[in-house]
C-alpha cells in the first residue's frame, strides 16, 4: 500500500515538475534524505534521485523560467572545484572506482547548480528548507524517540542502502540540519508549529546523541558553545543545555556514556588512543605516498582506499590524497568563503528588523558549516551532498538580499508555484 503511494505521489509530481521545476528539487531533496524508497515494499530498485535530477534538469529548458546561474565567490570557487576533480578523474590511478564515485560527485554539483537557479526568493528558500528538515525529522524523531525507549542501548542507524545509513552518516546529517531545525522554530508565527518544531529539534538532538559518534558528539558541544557565544538568550540556551545533560546521565547507560566522554580529555589519552594513532598513520601515508608522489593532482577518487586499504579519515587528508594539493586549496578556500559570506550577510542584516529571518537563517547555516568543518577533521565527507546544498542555500540568500531590486525579492509571491515569466 504505501509503495502505491509513494508511486502515485512521484507519478502525480511529474506534471507538476514539467510546469514548475523547482519542484524538482524539492523531490530529489526528499528523496536523498528522507528515502521514502527505501522504507517501503514493491518498489522498483532504482536511484530515483538520479532520476529526479535528469527530469529536473530537462524540464528547466522546457519551462519559461529565468535560467540565469547567479556568480558569487561561493558558486565561483564550486565550478572551480568540480572542474579541478573533473581533472583529477580524467588523470586518476584507478580509473573505474574513481568515475564511480565522480558520477555521485556529479549528480551533487548538477543538483546544487539547479538548485541556485530555480530557487530564487525567499518563499522557495523556505519551502526547500521545510522540506529537508520534514525529511531528516522522520528519522530523528524516529531515532530520538528509540533512544529514550531504549535507554541508549542500541545503536541508530539510518535507512539502509543510503548516504546516511552508517551511525557516523546519520549523526552528521542530524549536525547539520538541526540548525536549520532550531531555524524554522525562530521563524514560525504559530505557536503549534514553533513548538513543536522545538520538540523535533529535541529528540534530533537525542536520536544523533543514540548513534554514539564520539566526533559528532564532541563537534555539537563545539557548536552549542559557539551558538551559545552568539546567542541575546544565554540564560534559556544554558538551561535547556543542562536539562539535556540531565536527560542523558539519566536516560543513557552508564558505559554509553563513558563512551561519550571518554578519551576526548587530555592530550596525553589521545595520544595513547589507538583509533587516533591509527588515523596519524594512514595521513602520513597520504602525505609521503598519494601526495608526496603526485602532489599536484593527487591519485583521483578512492586512491586513498585502493592504496592504503582504508578511509583516509578526513576530508582534508581525503581531498589532499585524492586531488593533490591544488584541490586541497581549493577545497579550503571554499569553506572560507563560506563562512565570510554568512558571516557578512549576518552583520548585513542584524540590525534591519524585516530581515530578521535572514539574519537567523545566515547565522544556523555558519553554525552548520562549523560542524561539519569540524567533524572533517576525523572524518571523512567531503563530498557530502548535504553541505554542498547548504552552500547553495547561502547562495540564494546572498541573491535575495544583495540583488538591487531587493523590496522586489523580499515581497514573496503568492504561491509556492509562482513562476516569474
Amino acid at each position: 500500500m504505501r509503495a502505491i503511494v509513494l508511486q502515485l505521489t512521484f507519478l502525480l509530481a511529474i506534471p507538476m515538475i514539467t510546469i514548475y521545476p523547482h519542484v524538482g528539487v524539492y523531490m530529489y531533496y526528499w528523496f536523498t534524505w528522507l528515502n521514502p524508497h527505501r522504507v517501503v515494499w514493491g518498489l522498483l530498485n532504482l536511484d530515483w534521485g538520479k532520476i529526479i535530477a535528469l527530469m529536473t534538469i530537462i524540464f528547466i529548458f522546457l519551462s519559461r523560467e529565468e535560467k540565469k546561474y547567479p556568480l558569487s565567490a561561493i558558486s565561483i570557487f564550486t565550478v572551480i572545484f568540480f572542474v579541478w576533480t573533473s581533472f583529477t578523474t580524467f588523470v586518476a590511478k584507478y580509473p573505474d572506482h574513481a568515475f564511480q564515485a565522480y558520477t555521485d560527485w556529479l549528480k551533487v554539483f548538477v543538483m546544487m547548480s539547479v538548485t541556485t537557479i530555480l530557487i530564487r526568493d525567499r518563499l522557495r528558500l523556505h519551502g526547500l528548507i521545510w522540506i529537508v528538515c520534514i525529511s531528516m525529522a522522520f528519522w530523528g524523531v524516529k531515532s530520538g524517540v528509540f533512544t529514550l525507549i531504549t535507554g541508549g542501548n542500541y545503536h541508530v542507524l539510518g535507512p539502509e542502502k543510503s548516504a546516511i545509513f552508517g551511525t557516523n552518516e546519520i549523526a552528521r546529517a542530524f549536525m547539520m540540519s538541526i540548525p536549520l531545525m532550531y531555524y524554522l522554530a525562530l521563524q514560525s508565527r504559530h505557536k503549534y508549529v514553533r513548538w513543536a518544531m522545538l520538540i523535533v529539534t529535541g529528540l534530533t538532538v537525542m536520536g544523533m546523541i543514540g548513534t554514539t559518534s564520539r566526533t559528532v558528539f564532541a563537534v555539537f558541544a563545539l557548536m552549542a558553545v559557539f551558538w551559545w557565544m552568539r546567542s541575546k538568550n544565554k540564560l534559556k540556551l544554558a538551561v535547556v543545555a543542562v536539562l539535556t545533560l540531565s536527560v542523558l546521565f539519566l536516560v543513557l547507560p552508564k558505559e554509553r556514556l563513558s563512551g561519550l566522554f571518554e578519551k576526548h580529555q587530555t592530550s596525553t589519552e589521545i595520544e595513547g588512543d589507538s583509533s587516533f594513532q591509527h588515523r596519524v598513520k594512514i595521513w602520513n601515508y597520504i602525505v609521503d605516498e598519494l601526495a608526496g608522489k603526485s602532489p599536484i593532482v593527487g591519485g583521483g577518487f578512492k586512491s586513498v582506499l585502493r592504496e592504503a586499504r582504508m578511509e583516509p579519515h578526513s576530508n582534508y587528508f581525503q581531498v589532499l590524497g585524492e586531488h593533490g594539493y591544488v584541490g586541497l586549496a581549493i577545497y579550503l578556500f571554499l569553506g572560507v568563503t563560506a563562512l565570510l559570506q554568512t558571516n557578512r550577510i549576518y552583520n548585513q542584516t542584524k540590525n534591519d528588523p524585516e530581515l530578521t529571518w535572514a539574519r537567523d537563517l545566515a547565522q544556523m547555516l555558519q553554525l552548520s558549516f562549523i560542524g561539519y568543518f569540524a567533524a572533517g577533521v576525523t572524518k571523512n565527507h567531503a563530498f557530502f551532498e548535504m553541505y554542498y546544498m547548504q552552500l547553495a542555500m547561502v547562495i540564494v540568500l546572498d541573491r535575495i538580499i544583495s540583488n538591487t531590486t531587493v523590496k522586489d525579492h523580499l515581497k514573496a509571491p503568492k504561491n509556492l508555484f509562482s513562476a516569474k515569466k
